[in-house]
């Protein structure tokens, strides 16, 4: 099976493929049933008097399942492939500028301190323009990285002009997960929702202006019992 040889060669199945296969798993048990269902009505007819009205349903229902098929086989074409590379890192190593002084080693200590606590899940860096924050975390997004205490360290700028689309286009790409442009903002939220819950990870956001929804994004929230 193709699947199979993918994860011997280190790739693993996209997101929107699994998906898709739970999908049309989903529709076979359904059918399935409703066939056991037709087959049962049938073999009363010589034990018994045939429900007719109800076989009739039966077909009637199994009848309207049919434009599904057709839906699922034009969701199954998959241009974009159906495999991602299992990348042997959990993220990406930024290009750092040297820190200097012991004021901004002392914040990047006490910000490490407060990322491995198990008690806190959220983090805020805030300061003026120009003082540096986005250096230190280029510094933690490595160190993070280099002790792999999460499954998966997503960096993302955000910007000013806040878009909702375009941070879950952003943060899909760090985790290379492919997100259709047809689908709608809901339906990218389910998805990155889906994916990230499978995961251990932490969230760098950088340039931060605005407060936002995390589920409206599709981002888990971090809990003591995921860890992230």
């Amino acid at each position: 099976m193709e699947i199979n040889r993918a994860l011997v060669l280190q790739k693993k199945v996209k997101i929107e493929v699994e998906i898709w296969l739970k999908n049309v798993e989903k529709f076979k048990n359904e059918v399935s049933g409703i066939e056991t269902e037709i087959n049962e009505n049938a073999r009363c007819v010589r034990g018994c008097s045939p429900n007719y009205y109800s076989r009739y349903k039966l077909g009637k229902l199994l009848a309207s399942k049919t434009p599904y098929v057709s839906e699922l086989q034009v969701k199954g074409a998959f241009p974009n492939g159906v495999f991602v590379d299992m990348l042997p890192d959990n993220g990406r190593i930024l290009p750092t500028t040297k820190l200097t002084g012991r004021t901004t080693e002392k914040i990047l200590h006490v910000i490490w301190e407060c990322l491995v606590d198990v008690n806190l899940s959220k983090l805020g860096v805030h300061g003026m323009g120009g003082v540096g924050k986005t250096t230190i975390m280029m510094h933690i997004n490595n160190l993070l990285n280099e002790a792999q205490i999460f499954e998966c360290v997503i960096w993302v700028t955000v910007s000013k002009t806040f878009n909702l689309e375009k941070l879950q286009k952003d943060i899909a790409k760090a985790i290379d997960l492919d997100l259709s442009d047809d689908e709608n903002v809901i339906k990218k939220s389910a998805i990155l929702l889906e994916h990230l819950q499978r995961r251990k990870f932490i969230l760098i956001l950088d340039d931060l202006w605005y407060r936002f929804s995390l589920e409206e994004v599709g981002i888990p929230q971090p809990t003591r019992e995921n860890g992230c």
